[in-house]
């Protein structure tokens, strides 16, 4: 496998997570939380200015709701489905949460 260089007609291929110049509020560099703060800024101003008030309301994380999970009952195969479903949506975020609370731990070990 050779490596070719990036031109106009042959861009360059990232990872789907990795994408280069993108901001974010976590960013490093202050540019970047500066340009991820302004894009906040104007797109909450967009969700002002369309009238829908419910989209400006915090949203809590899944993990940090106290809703019961859905249950089947016996022979309802749709049912079963929902509740796997909402099982497993769950599971991904308490994953991911724990997840990044390692990283952090990780992180402020090695300072």
């Amino acid at each position: 496998m050779s490596f070719v260089r990036p031109t106009p007609n042959n861009p360059p291929k990232y990872h789907p997570h990795h994408r280069p110049n993108v901001e974010c509020a976590t960013a490093k560099s202050k540019k970047q939380r500066r340009l991820a703060l302004k894009r906040q800024r104007q797109q909450e101003a967009r969700l002002l200015a369309s009238g829908d008030l419910a989209a400006l309301v915090p949203k809590v994380p899944l993990q940090k709701q106290t809703v019961n999970l859905p249950s089947a009952e016996p022979g309802n195969l749709t049912q079963a489905v929902e509740a796997a479903e909402a099982r497993e949506e769950l599971r991904r975020a308490m994953r991911k949460e724990r997840r990044a609370g390692i990283r952090e731990s990780n992180y402020l070990k090695s300072m």
